[in-house]
């Protein structure tokens, strides 16, 4: 009866950064919660992978297919491997077992599709507003996913549970918040690196969508910009999310930075479609009646869209219960489904990974003790939210007196010479990202000709190789910059 005779569980042992394996913590974490209901409902070996024994034999695979850090794991995510020597490494690891892997490596998936192991992906689900976190598991064999349905939550309790925060949320006080409008476009921001950006070699970032969001402005005046909260950690992550922001004022009319409670935002009438490159956001705002858009994709398929190949079902705690991992085991091997009392309470897997996902300030999926968990960086996060939106105040001050500078002698090309080269030689970022914002809006290509030939060629590539430093345009070709001026460098 066994095709089966081991269980490993594991993560993408490929995310490496600083010589550092950033899954680790993860993989012991899924390990440690798992490991006991699968002892209780088999006899066969249960293993995590890699053991500190077995972090050489990660070192020989990862140097093989070329993973030595972050930008190599996300061009190398989507690999094909071909390579026999790493293909029966993995088949000495991983033959004839069923791996329990963490969001699982596109690479690795493929690679253990070919040595036959027999797959189930665990994320954890985009529907985070539950009384608990719920995580969501995936097998493209069949039988697997068969059995998963049954122990599935309805959609109705996803909606149920929305219909609650939002009537909560609606009675809470926060006059004035959406004075200026009753149309407002909400954009999520996400992590700088995470593997549901990456397409093909490189991250997508909201720089790529530039001709999108202009349409976007055609329909929404008013933005609300909520960066991702772990993107308000420290100040390398605050300069980008500073830069996006610049880049959103750039073509939206009015453009808010906030660090509001996310669930508050999306139960206000006010909130008419929720924007991101590709963050669950966007799935957890259609329960709460508001529509989305991805200006990327979501990657994977559950319960709000249609299926692929695998499709990802929102279990609740049943995981934690030996008869749950009987049911998924037994066409492999002989298994114990005796029935246990379940005990679900809420946030019992919130409180094992330290975190508040999903708290909305409702009582509905929360409690207050867990919140003085993470105060600490909830109380950082807010402090580095008011900071940011104290500089980006600075700035469009500083643009306005720029803007009316500009104006001022836009008709005049020998005063407006000494104006474009006395910013060319300030340093300030802001200045060079806003001369080359007004070089690339100008009402005509005639008049960026007129006032771009009051250069040297030499001093407008070192114009725009000075701004392309700036890190909100680095993703700006800047031959296409010059072309676009007109000018054949």
């Amino acid at each position: 009866m066994s095709e089966i005779n081991k269980i490993i569980i594991t993560g993408d042992f490929s995310r490496i950064s600083n010589k550092k394996m950033e899954q680790k913590k993860n993989i012991e974490w899924l390990f440690n919660i798992l490991k006991t209901p699968l002892e209780f409902s088999t006899d066969t070996e249960i293993k995590i992978f890699p053991s500190s024994l077995e972090e050489k034999i990660v070192d020989i695979i990862l140097s093989e297919i070329g993973i030595m850090g972050i930008e190599s794991w996300v061009s190398r995510y989507n690999l094909d491997i071909t390579s026999n020597y790493v293909l029966n490494i993995l088949n000495e690891v991983f033959s004839q077992s069923l791996v329990i892997c963490l969001e699982i490596p596109y690479w690795l998936e493929k690679a253990l599709e070919k040595i036959d192991c027999i797959v189930l992906e665990v994320i954890f689900h985009p529907v985070r507003f539950m009384p608990d976190l719920l995580l969501g598991f995936a097998s493209k064999n069949k039988k697997i996913d068969n059995i998963l349905k049954e122990f599935s939550v309805p959609i109705f309790n996803m909606y149920s549970e929305a219909c609650l925060i939002k009537s909560y949320n609606q009675r809470l006080e926060n006059s004035g918040y959406f004075k200026e409008s009753e149309n407002f476009l909400l954009i999520t921001g996400q992590m700088d690196v995470d593997r549901s950006i990456i397409c093909n070699y490189h991250l997508k970032t909201i720089y790529d969508y530039e001709n999108e969001l202009i349409e976007y402005a055609k329909t929404y005046n008013d933005v609300i910009y909520k960066p991702h909260p772990y993107m308000l950690k420290d100040s390398v992550k605050m300069e980008n999310i500073k830069n996006q922001v610049m880049f959103l004022k750039s073509i939206f009319k009015n453009v808010r930075v906030t660090n509001i409670d996310f669930y508050w935002l999306i139960s206000q009438n006010e909130i008419k479609k929720t924007l991101s490159l590709s963050s669950s956001t966007g799935i957890e705002a259609r329960f709460f009646g508001i529509s989305s858009d991805f200006l990327y994709k979501y990657q994977w398929s559950v319960d709000t869209q249609v299926t692929e190949d695998k499709f990802f079902y929102p279990i609740n705690q049943s995981f934690l219960y030996p008869d749950f991992w009987g049911r998924i085991l037994s066409p492999f091997m002989d298994t114990s489904i005796n029935r246990f009392d379940k005990n679900y309470q809420k946030n019992r897997i919130r409180k094992t990974i330290i975190q508040s996902w999903g708290f909305s300030l409702t009582d509905f999926g929360a409690e207050e003790r867990l919140f003085n968990i993470d105060k600490k960086n909830k109380k950082n996060s807010d402090q580095q939210a008011i900071n940011l939106v104290r500089k980006l105040d600075i700035v469009s001050k500083e643009f306005s007196k720029l803007d009316i500078e500009f104006n001022k002698n836009a008709n005049d090309k020998s005063t407006m010479t000494i104006f474009l080269t006395s910013i060319l030689n300030n340093l300030e970022k802001e200045n060079k990202l806003f001369l080359l914002q007004k070089l690339l809006n100008l009402t005509s290509m005639r008049e960026a000709e007129d006032i771009i030939h009051q250069f040297t060629d030499q001093e407008v590539v070192k114009l725009l190789e000075s701004i392309g430093k700036f890190a909100c345009l680095n993703r700006l070709d800047i031959n296409i910059v010059i072309a676009k001026l007109g000018r054949k460098i």
